[in-house]
């Protein structure tokens, strides 16, 4: 019966993640990649700027484990809601954009250049994760990008399988060890495709307090990357004609390529766990070499909370 009793909480806090989140609300920011110029000649800064700005982007995706390396046995179930904070370079020229021209559009029209940008990529989270037999765990996520408090048209959906090396302390003396395979898919933006992978790394080891509180810090390293492409892009939608070419109007952005984009990531968590209430912590160190004049080589903080339920 105790697990009858996880259902009404799960509808309450779907509920609540969303109200939270302003989607459907009035003053949504989107995403406008006009905004970094266009490639001409030899200048590949438009197509530099695009590299960072999806890089970021990524790192603010997709979050580290939100989770110990311990798997949640063959009949555990977890729910959990997130919330990452992301410490993005915004007064960089691929968040700024050009003089007269934003990145970040509301409701279709432009910001004012001089205007502040929010220092924070925020993502929202819902994140369920199922145990299965020999140690091996799947999961899905539905993610909401905000620009610091207020909404986008950035959303995802991802999907996770996670594999315990040392499950159940078959070996008690010894950490868990856990490697989990992650993928986020970006939706929303009409004039970006992206999808965001990552392979972690975590060890981690619970023990109990008092008998009433379980309590398990874990740290790990992550390798991910992205690949996007942008869709063909319109640099002067006033134009009675429209074409390709260097002459023309219609143009694309260079594609980021998995290969091409690698970058790591250093985590350290602690999970309380009180009956079957779970309240987490997360930092995430991302060390990326963004390839926009600005910046080369930069690390980016990411700080996560999560509070779930799991069985």
């Amino acid at each position: 019966m105790k697990h009858w009793s996880f259902y009404p909480a799960f509808v309450l806090g779907i509920i609540t993640m969303f109200s939270l989140t302003p989607a459907a609300k009035a003053g949504v920011l989107q995403l406008d990649l006009t905004a970094l110029g266009r490639p001409v000649g030899n200048d590949t800064t438009p197509n530099q700027r695009f590299q960072s700005m999806v890089t970021e982007l990524g790192a603010a995706l997709g979050a580290g484990m939100m989770s110990p390396a311990e798997s949640l046995g063959y009949s555990g179930f977890n729910f959990g809601l997130e919330m990452s904070w992301a410490d993005i370079h915004q007064e960089n020229s691929y968040w700024r954009g050009q003089p007269g021209h934003r990145v970040w559009h509301e409701n279709g029209t432009s910001q004012g250049y001089n205007q502040r940008l929010a220092s924070s990529l925020n993502a929202a989270r819902i994140h369920v994760r199922k145990g299965l037999p020999l140690s091996f765990e799947v999961g899905a996520t539905l993610t909401y990008m905000l620009a610091g408090a207020v909404g986008t048209d950035l959303y995802a959906v991802g999907a996770e399988v996670k594999w315990t090396l040392l499950h159940e302390k078959f070996l008690k003396q010894l950490p868990d060890i856990g490697v989990r395979f992650a993928a986020n898919r970006l939706l929303g933006p009409q004039q970006l495709d992206l999808t965001q992978v990552q392979m972690d790394f975590a060890i981690s080891y619970s023990f109990g307090l008092g008998g009433m509180v379980g309590l398990t810090p874990y740290a790990g390293y992550t390798l991910w990357t992205v690949h996007a492409v942008s869709q063909i892009l319109e640099s002067s939608p006033e134009a009675s004609t429209h074409s390709g070419g260097d002459s023309g109007s219609l143009y694309t952005l260079a594609q980021v390529s998995w290969n091409e984009n690698l970058q790591h990531r250093a985590f350290l968590g602690l999970r309380f766990i009180i009956n079957f209430i779970e309240i987490l912590g997360e930092v995430d160190l991302n060390f990326m070499n963004l390839q926009a004049a600005e910046k080369k080589l930069t690390i980016m903080p990411t700080y996560s909370v999560k509070f779930g339920f799991d069985y």
